[in-house]
């Protein structure tokens, strides 16, 4: 049965909270340009005008909050040392296109959604070896599911507004936020060649990865980009490059970002971040790096991932050779080499299975 209300992936609130006082970017680009800081501030074209974002539902149900949700953590005696930069559109080049995404949720408040539908195609993507250049919709996770429900069932694919892209398009009437929307199990695009069932994908496991920068980095680093939790500050609004550290400015509310990776810049380590405020946002293509370690804005806390069906253990062994070696350190000789005979013989189906 088709939902009627917002149903959230990843929210225990978002955007919720709004502050009586409102700095203009003026103040905020004069505070932070004059005070010694790790980013710099200016006008965007096409910033997201955050006192004007507007909920879909004022009765938002929240069905699937952290505490339902099993955590997951990574056994560093079987991980190899991460590196000290990281970018996961480097790691695999054959879902660029897929991973460098970076969507515009408009004037709603839909950045879980957003962000849901483009971690899903990422994991599809990678889980696929890039055999499957998914771009899950934004609209659909909006008007019928939440991650919850995407365990149970699956989301149709679907591009940016304006676009003729997949089966179920950002609409303008999401990207306006226009109440009562159509909440439709089919295509919406009628030049789409695929109908709505056979369109379908499905999530296989959902998790919270273990609120420890190791642990987030291991996350991203052999299962692809996941999404997390921000408090919102004003300041944001005007970043332009660097790394992020709020400085000036209200307390707008929760928001989510997508990690794609990590690095080091002028002595400041940070997260590799996309927003879902579009590509011309900021100088970085919609993308910007916030200090990591610190769980800064509280992005290290509540850090959201799940596996494709898509996603075996082929594609450890694939893209991630140096992971069969360090288990087989780990344990004796003839141990390690059972496990290594082992796992050539299960990748082996799952290619001939697969291609």
């Amino acid at each position: 049965m088709c939902h009627k209300r917002l149903v959230s992936l990843f929210v225990l609130f978002s955007l919720t909270h709004r502050s009586n006082s409102q700095h203009t970017s003026e103040e905020i680009i004069a505070y932070v340009n004059s005070h010694a800081s790790t980013w710099t501030v200016g006008i965007n074209p096409d910033n997201p005008a955050l006192d004007s974002l507007r909920f879909l539902d004022p009765n938002i149900s929240l069905l699937y909050t952290k505490d339902e949700m099993k955590i997951m953590s990574h056994r560093q005696e079987y991980v190899s040392r991460l590196p000290e930069e990281f970018n996961a559109l480097d790691k695999w080049p054959m879902c660029r296109n897929v991973i460098a995404r970076v969507r515009n949720q408009g004037k709603c408040q839909s950045c879980w959604a957003v962000q849901t539908a483009s971690v899903f195609s990422d994991r599809i993507c990678i889980g696929s070896l890039g055999r499957l250049q998914f771009h899950a919709s934004a609209e659909d996770v909006v008007l019928l599911w939440a991650w919850k429900h995407l365990t149970d069932n699956e989301v149709v694919s679907g591009g940016e507004f304006e676009s003729l892209e997949g089966c179920k398009p950002y609409s303008g009437e999401l990207f306006h936020c226009m109440k009562d929307l159509p909440c439709r199990k089919w295509c919406s695009n009628s030049c789409y060649q695929r109908d709505y069932d056979t369109d379908l994908q499905k999530i296989h496991h959902v998790y919270l990865v273990s609120p420890n920068e190791t642990q987030i980095q291991d996350e991203i680093y052999y299962n692809g980009p996941v999404v997390t939790y921000l408090d919102l500050y004003e300041d944001l609004e005007d970043y332009r490059e660097g790394v992020y550290q709020h400085l000036y400015g209200d307390y707008i509310g929760g928001h989510f970002i997508k990690l794609v990776g990590w690095g080091m810049e002028t002595q400041t380590k940070y997260w590799l971040a996309a927003n879902s405020w579009g590509p011309s946002w900021g100088k970085l293509n919609g993308f910007f790096k916030i200090l990591r370690g610190e769980n800064h804005c509280r992005t290290e806390e509540e850090v959201r991932a799940g596996k494709t069906t898509q996603i075996t253990f082929r594609e450890y062994l694939l893209t991630n050779p140096e992971f069969v070696g360090s288990v087989s350190s780990n344990l004796k000789p003839w141990n390690g080499l059972a496990l290594v005979s082992w796992t050539f013989f299960y990748t082996l189906m799952q290619i001939l299975y697969h291609f």
